[in-house]
């Protein structure tokens, strides 16, 4: 080989030696991985982007400050971990004050070739996501609690509920045969309370109950055997004594509840005629500290000519500290059924019509259920109307007022704002208006719910 050939061919080397080099840089600087050499350089940033743009787009946008949390929907029967196959086709629902504790009532089935079904509470632990099924017992009889007559303390440590001694399912089968325990449910324990030891007759049981939070007063409405009101008993389970309320007007008390610190009974009133569901009734408040019973002047406090709120069934529900009732009220002239949800300040000496529609109006339908939290700042209550221009199903939903902003939530919708396609019943609320637990036949408030029974929700803000 010549000279001028070795250097033809060393020249040729170089030059796809070079173009190599190049190629490989210019991948670098678009991104591209490049292979481990001894000299690392940093790539320069692209040009299509500024390094001042680039920082300001990956700061995450500033949260504006009216922005709310959206509420969090969660199916807590498809929670449980039972054994056999859980149902709650017949239960109310209660939650604790503090929002933590869910209890109510489960049918439950097991076995293949001979099903057995049988009932229990359940207290299911919101923070920890887990249920435990009660096996309740006093005496060595095990204890089926009504399901619809059951209350859970503001800790969610303490329980008290009604058992039919003859086998009935509702508490106005054989009110003389109910009977009320209360249990530390942690503790297992359940200690029964007589009402005929405070000088009750077996003419008349249990129906209702209520209890202060530390469970030291119950309050316990009575019922003969033909229905008819027989009066309400109010405990007090440390000095071991109880009473009759006596208003000074006479009459019957016919619902009833007690505030959480044990300090104060608000009970609707029949007044005295030969048909006790014919008759107005009248809110009463039982001061236990004075031992003093006043009727409040509900007509004078209303803020709505159209509503009245001498109802015939007025289911109260007491704040913690007394200062607030929610119950139900009736148009004028029309005292057949409660159509109005109402909350009573007293302080304020003001009744305020919360069951409105979109345009701020009372409405012309039936409400239910009816609680204000603590604070007065929210109140529950059940209704079938249309309150928020999207509630297309024409049957019961649960809906949550906002006394600050004069505003009704509808609580019984999916994650998309979409009204249930089936209705909903029996909700509870906790203190603080954040925590709402409810019972629905919907299939579309969460996603694939193929269960085809009910459920029982959980609503947090």
């Amino acid at each position: 080989m010549t000279p001028r050939s070795v250097f033809c061919l060393a020249a040729g080397i170089v030059a796809v030696l070079s173009s190599c080099s190049a190629a490989t840089d210019a991948a670098t600087s678009w991104g591209e991985p490049r292979r481990a050499t001894t000299t690392r350089v940093r790539p320069p940033p692209s040009p299509q982007v500024r390094p001042a743009e680039a920082v300001e787009s990956a700061a995450p946008a500033p949260r504006s400050a009216e922005a709310e949390p959206t509420p969090r929907l969660t199916c807590i029967t498809q929670r449980l971990k039972l054994e056999g196959r859980a149902s709650v086709w017949n239960t109310q629902t209660r939650i604790s004050g503090d929002g933590k504790f869910v209890a109510f009532v489960v049918e439950i089935e097991s076995g293949f070739f001979v099903p057995e079904r049988f009932e229990r509470l359940v207290v299911y632990d919101v923070d920890a996501g887990e249920s435990r099924a009660l096996d309740l017992e006093s005496g060595g009889r095990k204890l089926v609690p009504l399901p619809r007559e059951f209350e859970l303390s503001a800790d969610g440590r303490w329980i008290a509920f009604l058992v039919n001694s003859g086998g009935k399912t509702g508490y106005w089968d054989e009110p003389t045969a109910n009977e009320l325990f209360v249990s530390d449910w942690r503790a297992g324990t359940v200690e029964p309370i007589d009402v005929h030891r405070y000088g009750i007759g077996p003419e008349a049981g249990p129906v209702e109950l209520d209890f202060s939070d530390d469970m030291s007063r119950v309050v316990v409405l009575l019922r003969a055997k033909d229905w008819k009101p027989a009066g309400c008993l109010v405990i007090d389970r440390a000095r071991d004594e109880a009473h009759l309320l006596a208003p000074p007007a006479g009459g019957t008390p016919m619902e009833t509840c007690i505030s959480g610190d044990g300090c104060t009974v608000a009970f609707v009133n029949c007044l005295p005629s030969s048909d006790p569901f014919d008759k107005p009734h009248g809110l009463w408040v039982h001061d236990l500290r004075s031992d003093g019973c006043e009727l409040l002047p509900l007509q004078g406090w209303v803020d709505a000519d159209s509503v009245d709120p001498l109802v015939r069934f007025g289911s109260p529900r007491i704040s913690r500290s007394g200062r607030y009732i929610a119950l139900l009220g009736s148009l004028t002239g029309d005292r057949q059924m409660p159509r109005a949800a109402l909350l009573v300040d007293r302080s304020a000496e003001r009744v305020s019509v919360i069951s409105r529609d979109e345009e701020g109006q009372p409405i012309d339908a039936p409400c239910y259920g009816a609680k204000p939290c603590e604070g007065g700042d929210a109140v529950l209550f059940i209704s079938n109307a249309d309150l928020t221009g999207c509630d297309w199903n024409k049957n019961f939903d649960i809906f949550r007022y906002d006394c600050t902003s004069r505003r009704v939530e509808q609580v019984s919708m999916d994650a998309l704002h979409r009204t249930g396609d089936m209705w909903s019943f029996e909700s509870d609320m906790s203190e603080d208006g954040r925590s709402i637990v409810f019972w629905s036949r919907a299939s579309n408030l969460i996603p694939d719910d193929h269960n085809k029974v009910p459920d029982i929700f959980l609503w947090q803000h």
